[in-house]
């Protein structure tokens, strides 16, 4: 069975509103390329434009996730600047990154990416 092949591009803390228009740009190009079925392209923005990812993503060799997720394993509560499992999954985001080196960075260890994953 052939393994699908991620290309995940991280945003980082970069890109607006207008920034997204570019997504079209990557759509029409994948459409007139033969890009075999097995890679899959996934763009992960800053949270405030996972919204509007969903409005401008029209392949399935293409997708958005977001760049991370909270530890407290709830789906709502008094957490400032937390994003839920829930909260993600309603953007339309299939995908999350967990674990980054710069969260780390910043005394991220492998008790709290454990907590994310539960």
């Amino acid at each position: 069975m052939a393994k699908t092949i991620y290309f995940i591009g991280n945003w980082k803390m970069n890109g607006n509103y207008d920034s997204i228009k570019e997504i079209e740009t990557v759509n029409n190009f994948l459409k007139k390329k033969s890009i075999s079925k097995l890679k899959k392209i996934i763009f992960c923005p800053p949270s405030n434009l996972l919204m509007s990812f969903s409005k401008k993503i029209n392949t399935k060799l293409l997708d958005y996730g977001a760049q991370d997720i909270s530890r407290i394993n709830l789906n709502n509560g008094p957490y400032t600047g937390q994003l839920s499992a829930k909260m993600i999954k309603e953007s339309g985001a299939n995908y999350v990154i967990v674990g980054h080196s710069e969260k780390r960075l910043l005394d991220e260890d492998y008790k709290t990416i454990k907590k994310k994953l539960a």
